[in-house]
């Protein structure tokens, strides 16, 4: 289904014989094209009959008819009206206003008549540049359901998408007209969306504070094990010194050491009696 978009001047002034740029001038425009064919052959065409309701070209080949320098039948082209007649410039001389067949076959028998083989290629949607008319697809409920998810932000009953009135409507214009709607009876288009802008946020928030704090913690494992490595270290020299000193033989101090009652804050995590004994041997103790 094709709605207008654009409705022509039928009282044009035309020259016969000059078919194209009398429909050309009746819509609007002029000098795109040189014939008829040449406008049909950059036209979208369709080769049904043309559409009841609106204005649309429509356009013939005449085999035996006139040619351009490109030894190409120029043809004919006139416009379908909305009750079925036919507008064309199809007298001879100048005149004011087309002249109207009273159907699309009384204009291709006439034009047979004159020209011998006609060939009828159909109704396009434009004319020149500019388009005329724009297919229409219309709505049914299940596509309404989905447009009221996606905009209104919930789902709608069967009642509610029946009383909506957009079942049948046009598809193009639904969102505009779901809009209208939601504005009037719940939650504005704008409100769902800023809280789902919102929402998006947080969630990004969310996420980038989740990967600092995982930076974080790579940062503090790897703190960590430089520490421990340096205390391995200290150990091992630790244990070379001690060795050194008895020869890789675990020896027993002689005389009795007192442990202090609470180690010094600095080695609070190694057992007293044990620096005791490696400070003892250290010194010469034997």
């Amino acid at each position: 289904m094709f709605k207008q978009l654009v409705t022509p001047n039928l009282n044009i002034t035309y020259t016969g014989g000059w078919c194209e740029k009398g429909v050309e001038n009746a819509f609007g425009t002029n000098g795109i094209y040189s014939s008829a064919m040449v406008a049909a052959d950059n036209n979208i065409l369709h080769a049904e009959n043309p559409p009841n309701g609106l204005y649309v070209p429509i356009y013939i080949d005449e085999p035996n008819g006139p040619r351009d320098d490109n030894d190409k039948t120029e043809g004919d082209v006139a416009i379908s009206c909305p009750d079925g007649s036919v507008a064309a410039c199809a007298q001879g001389g100048v005149h004011i206003g087309m002249f109207k067949y009273p159907s699309l076959q009384a204009y291709i028998d006439d034009y047979t008549k004159y020209n011998g083989e006609v060939i009828y290629r159909g109704w396009g949607e434009y004319v020149g540049k500019i388009k005329i008319v724009e297919e229409e697809i219309m709505i049914d409920k299940n596509q309404v359901y989905y447009h009221a998810l996606g905009i209104y932000g919930d789902t709608w009953s069967d009642d509610t998408i029946a009383s909506s009135g957009l079942v049948g409507t046009d598809y193009f214009q639904t969102t505009e007209t779901m809009l209208d709607y939601a504005n009037k009876n719940g939650i504005a288009y704008w409100q769902y969306k800023q809280a789902h802008e919102k929402q998006v946020a947080d969630l990004t928030k969310q996420l980038s504070d989740e990967q600092v704090k995982d930076s974080g913690l790579a940062q503090n494992v790897s703190d960590l094990n430089l520490k421990l490595n340096d205390a391995q270290t200290q150990i091992k020299a630790l244990q070379t010194a001690l060795d050194s000193k008895t020869g890789g033989v675990l020896i027993t101090a002689t005389k009795p050491i007192t442990e202090p009652k609470t180690a010094p804050q600095s080695i609070k995590s190694i057992k007293p009696t044990l620096i005791q004994r490696i400070i003892y041997f250290l010194k010469g103790g034997k």
